[in-house]
């Protein structure tokens, strides 16, 4: 999970382009869900919005960063996600086991509704995150708003999930990084580290075995890099990938940024985890199907 700027003047333009209209017809509907205090439509129109997110998070998945192909490719494999759910919010259940953070995360509510057209509570989303581990939750350690309230008003509630478009909250990587492939939290204590918890069990980053083989393969091409530049024998190309490292488009950016981190203090075991990670994807080539091969990192 990394931060990505937000050009809400981009984003308006791109709506446009989709329907021309849609900021007049969304801000009727906000009205009547503001008289009305829910959420209630026969048809929603917030599809026109979603290419704009794909766009503007370098078509990722917000929140596992899984890549996907252009907006016009991928629109049925992606989610226009409700950061704050519009229509009601179900309470979240601690997975059995799960500890550095409370149980109690708040209670259900009616929804945010009049933010179901607010493009400040827009992100586009792979369907595992929004369908299968977000759904309607919206964990938090404050007290709900239930009011018309601002984005800079609803931080009282203190969200555990982080919204990482633009600067209207922390910095992600302040919260997750990676040993390896292995999501962990950033921070020793505190409540960023009970959010880093939180975030991992909650969208399952460790869970899913096509996670740890992508961010494998995101590490060893640029970890091929590094080690390149590193021996002096890297390639001009080489070199621009690792002054790249910054850049939001490289896949699985959040993970490679710390791999770069640990190198960079530990280039014995960067090397060893970039060796693992390479026999993990040949080993890969040759398994059975269904073969799990779980993270790389934590005995490295």
């Amino acid at each position: 999970m990394i931060r990505y700027p937000l050009d809400e003047e981009q984003i308006r333009s791109n709506i446009v382009r989709e329907d021309r209209t849609w900021f007049a017809k969304t801000a009727r509907r906000t009205a009547k869900f503001k008289r009305e205090r829910q959420y209630a439509e026969k048809a929603a129109i917030w599809s026109a919005a979603k290419p704009a997110f794909m766009i503007a998070q370098n078509n990722k998945c917000l929140f596992c960063e899984r890549v996907f192909g252009s907006p016009d490719d991928s629109r049925i494999e992606m989610d226009l996600e409700h950061f704050r759910p519009k229509s009601s919010v179900m309470p979240w259940v601690r997975p059995e086991g799960a500890d550095g953070y409370p149980a109690d995360t708040g209670q259900g509510s009616g929804g945010y509704y009049w933010m179901a057209y607010d493009i400040s509570n827009y992100a586009a989303s792979c369907k595992t995150c929004n369908t299968l581990h977000k759904s309607n939750c919206f964990p938090i350690a404050g007290t709900r708003r239930l009011q018309h309230d601002e984005v800079a008003e609803l931080s009282s509630e203190r969200p555990y999930l982080c919204y990482p478009l633009g600067n209207q909250d922390e910095d992600p990587e302040n919260i997750i990084t990676f040993t390896g492939t292995i999501a962990v939290p950033s921070a020793a204590d505190g409540f960023n580290r009970q959010r880093g918890l939180l975030i991992i069990d909650f969208f399952g980053l460790n869970r899913h075995d096509l996670l740890h083989v992508e961010r494998a393969q995101a590490i060893e091409r640029f970890g091929s890099a590094l080690l390149a530049v590193s021996e002096n024998r890297g390639s001009a190309a080489d070199h621009t990938y690792v002054q790249q490292i910054g850049n939001p488009m490289i896949p699985h950016a959040g993970c490679v940024r710390a791999f770069f981190r640990l190198w960079q203090g530990d280039e014995q075991r960067g090397r060893r985890i970039l060796t693992a990670c390479r026999d993990m994807l040949a080993a890969r080539l040759t398994a059975p199907s269904g073969t799990s091969f779980g993270g790389i990192g934590a005995n490295f």
